[in-house]
């Protein structure tokens, strides 16, 4: 990846617990920027991943769950509107 590519990623995990310990694993074993997002987090917390996506041209993420339910929606994002 060249500084100009942008990405996004968001994988997702069937449960919070491994999203967690992902997170954790890839924040601490490889010094990535990871954020959390699932329900389990705050309300606010939720908010400022949201934003904090949008706003950011690099961005990695772990997720609970995928499809009507999960925690974010972007247009143009599959399973956004």
């Amino acid at each position: 990846m060249t500084a100009t590519e942008t990405h996004k990623l968001v994988v997702f995990f069937p449960t919070a617990r491994l999203v967690g310990f992902f997170a954790d694993f890839f924040n601490v074993g490889f010094g990535l920027k990871v954020i959390e997002l699932h329900s389990k987090k705050s309300q606010i917390n939720r908010k400022t991943t949201s934003d904090t996506f949008r706003k950011c041209s690099t961005f990695i993420g772990w997720d609970r769950q995928v499809g009507p339910a999960s925690t974010m929606r972007f247009k143009g994002i599959i399973g956004g509107r």
